[in-house]
């Protein structure tokens, strides 16, 4: 596995739960930008129970290491994320975490 020269994080608050087939979630960065966050992981990962959705909630703070910007299949832009241990969630509100 290549190891990144550079570490960075994006950090948002949820707004919406926007799934439709994949769980995906409006956020919030800290410039009140808004980016939707797409999650596609293997089956195999989401039948061993590898991705629990449960801490996702309007108003925490969702941290993607790792992020890249995507252009998705049905013309929008985010984030896709397709391993879970690239994401960090946390109750505390934007505000008070930055």
């Amino acid at each position: 596995m290549i190891k990144p020269s550079k570490h960075w994080c994006f950090i948002g608050e949820i707004i919406e739960n926007i799934t439709v087939f994949r769980p995906g979630f409006l956020v919030k960065d800290k410039d009140g930008e808004h980016v939707t966050v797409h999650f596609y992981l293997d089956t195999a990962v989401v039948n061993a129970g590898g991705a629990n959705f449960t801490k996702f909630k309007k108003g925490s703070v969702m941290c993607v290491y790792y992020a890249h910007m995507r252009n998705f299949i049905d013309g929008n832009v985010g984030i896709r994320v397709e391993d879970m241990s690239n994401v960090k969630v946390n109750s505390r509100p934007l505000a008070g975490t930055l």
